[in-house]
């Protein structure tokens, strides 16, 4: 016997996000300088190695001989070029996980630090960055990671490795000065979700928060749009 369902997903576009915000979003993952064990910003340039991102310093000392496996500090550095365009938006750093407590420096101030994890994190930096007359700037990010045992960082102890480094992508963002909320816990700032999906009705919530950053009142215009994607299978 056969059977004909139908497939219905929604897909939902929200047009002031994609368009009207015009958000940038690029990697920078590749040519990182990393010095494991030390607790100055100032290190010797011999004990830097060159790295790319995602990067653990746990790679090998967990697979060797040697009972147990470094758990301390790590220290990153990249020179950044960030357009001078970007002088006319809100630019971000954004990490998707760092393994477990980091600290963000540009040009020698302390950005912010985050503790955990397994959960990606973002900081405002435009307020640090050195903006020339030229087409680009060039900016020095370090990043000092620690992935020493805290007995108020859970989990504290597991079946897997509690690896040290900046694990996953990093990525320079830059927004319009006026935005959904990207402060809030580095997401896109709009929250969807769906109380009532049914064979005939469904409901669709969308919320966010509007942040103006410029020094006048905006008017908008926010439009969503519903498409209804079909696909026939037996």
């Amino acid at each position: 016997m056969k059977k004909k369902i139908l497939f219905i997903a929604i897909l939902l576009i929200n047009f002031f996000a994609v368009i009207a915000q015009d958000r940038i979003s690029s990697t920078v993952n590749s040519n990182w300088q990393f010095c494991k064990g030390d607790t100055s910003k100032t290190i010797s340039p011999k004990k830097w190695s060159l790295v790319s991102i995602p990067h653990t310093w746990n790679a090998e000392d967990v697979n060797d001989e040697e009972p147990g496996y470094y758990r301390g500090e790590g220290w990153y550095k990249k020179t950044i070029q960030i357009p001078v365009s970007w002088k006319e938006k809100e630019v971000y750093i954004f990490f998707e996980g760092v393994g477990q407590v980091a600290e963000v420096y540009l040009n020698g101030k302390l950005v912010g630090k985050h503790i955990g994890s397994y959960n990606a994190f973002s900081f405002p930096i435009s307020s640090y960055i050195n903006y020339t007359t030229q087409e680009s700037t060039t900016n020095e990010l370090i990043v000092k990671v620690d992935n020493s045992h805290n007995e108020n960082i859970p989990p504290l102890a597991a079946d897997f490795t509690f690896y040290g480094g900046i694990y996953r992508d990093v990525y320079l963002k830059a927004i319009n000065k006026v935005h959904f909320d990207a402060d809030n816990y580095a997401s896109t700032g709009i929250f969807i979700n769906t109380p009532v999906v049914n064979n005939t009705n469904a409901i669709v919530n969308i919320k966010g928060s509007l942040v103006n950053k410029t020094e006048a009142k905006r008017k908008l215009i926010i439009s969503n749009k519903i498409l209804m994607l079909k696909e026939n299978y037996i």
